[in-house]
């Protein structure tokens, strides 16, 4: 199923870099309501019921996808220094999230059966628009962050450049000079 949605990734980036993360994100949310529905008509078997569970896997893998890239923009343009960190912490976080998700699938599963999966999809997919942002923003925008330690200070979000790299410093503040000439100091 990766193989079919793969190539649909730079695209996706491409959409971030024009249209801003928010709106990408909103895509995927309505992807997932999407993939509620087709995975709902699964539950009647036959050719549908064999049909819809691959049409929802691709669905929601391109949802995820596209979100996912719309996301790390996000992440990224808090902290350029930081990438890595965040990253992991993004990262990890989408796989707890993921985890959970399949933990109470399966209960739902066990005690509600296939519609009740369905439902739980909806339901969840229903949730995620609440703390979506009203007004998407073109990209690059500068907003505000929420509440918290941060309140009110500006945030970048999109997709910048790469964050300049800057010359050493010795420990007094200066700027350390590093030699052009590859003889330099030797006679």
């Amino acid at each position: 199923m990766g193989a079919v949605t793969l190539p649909c990734t730079p695209y996706a980036g491409r959409l971030v870099d024009r249209v801003g993360p928010d709106r990408v994100n909103l895509g995927r949310l309505l992807g997932v309501l999407l993939s509620a529905a087709v995975l709902a008509a699964g539950g009647g078997g036959g050719a549908a019921g064999l049909a819809a569970p691959a049409a929802c896997t691709l669905l929601l893998d391109l949802s995820m996808q596209s979100g996912m890239l719309a996301d790390q923009a996000r992440v990224y343009a808090l902290r350029p220094d930081a990438r890595s960190r965040l990253n992991t912490a993004y990262i990890t976080c989408a796989y707890l999230g993921g985890s959970g998700g399949s933990w109470l699938g399966v209960r739902v599963h066990g005690s509600a059966g296939w519609s009740g999966v369905c439902v739980l999809v909806a339901v969840l997919a229903g949730i995620a628009p609440a703390r979506h942002p009203a007004a998407p923003r073109r990209p690059g925008a500068v907003r505000t962050t929420g509440g918290g330690r941060r309140a009110g200070r500006p945030m970048r979000v999109g997709i910048g450049r790469p964050p300049a790299i800057t010359p050493p410093v010795e420990a007094a503040g200066r700027t350390a000079s590093v030699p052009t000439d590859q003889t330099a100091g030797t006679g």
